[in-house]
């Protein structure tokens, strides 16, 4: 048996947050975001940060730099910038998107299970999903996904009949009468880079 505690993005974050916050050695600068990395082709010494009222750049002295931009990142530019060669790169795209609701979970469900629908590799068919994970405060996040050719929409009325043509409707029956809290939202999954060695 496996067992997984599980809670919403926010209270994740809010959580993460104030265990970094409480650590002596660490602060948090708002306001500022990344602009570049400072230093040399053989040496980075630091990033660059501009104050988003004021736009002033400054310098950050660092043994460490580790870039959490996500997607949008733009560490390659920073990169060429220090005169570095460019890093080889893969693309990889799964065409994968996946959406997200979140449903007030009926009374008597408190200690339910996550429940998660996966795609039969062996079909020759788009791979879809349906996890239903109960999350604080009596909620259900549900996230159905497929590939390209099988991919959700953003239209709630859409939301259940994908839920349905996975291959079990062990979550869509039970969000079927639930009252949603959230509008859908719509993710992709790709296409992904990958920095090659």
């Amino acid at each position: 048996m496996q067992y997984l505690i599980a809670c919403s993005p926010d209270l994740l974050d809010w959580g993460v947050r104030r265990q970094v916050l409480a650590h002596p050695r660490i602060r948090v600068l708002s306001g500022t975001e990344p602009v570049g990395l400072s230093g040399s082709a053989d040496h980075v010494s630091g990033a660059e940060v501009r104050d988003t009222a004021t736009r002033d750049v400054r310098q950050l002295d660092a043994d460490l730099v580790i870039d959490a931009t996500g997607r949008g990142s733009a560490a390659a530019a920073w990169w060429d910038a220090l005169g570095l060669p460019p890093v080889p790169e893969e693309h990889v795209d799964s065409g994968l998107a996946y959406a997200t609701r979140v449903f007030r979970a009926p009374a008597g469900t408190a200690h339910w299970p996550i429940v998660n629908v996966q795609s039969d590799g062996r079909l020759p068919v788009p791979g879809q999903t349906a996890p239903l994970v109960p999350i604080e405060g009596a909620r259900w996040l549900v996230t159905p996904s497929g590939t390209r050719g099988g991919q959700p929409t953003r239209e709630a009325s859409a939301f259940l009949p994908f839920a349905r043509s996975v291959r079990h409707p062990v979550v869509a029956d039970p969000i079927a009468d639930a009252e949603p809290l959230t509008d859908v939202r719509l993710s992709r999954g790709g296409p992904r880079r990958f920095m090659v060695q």
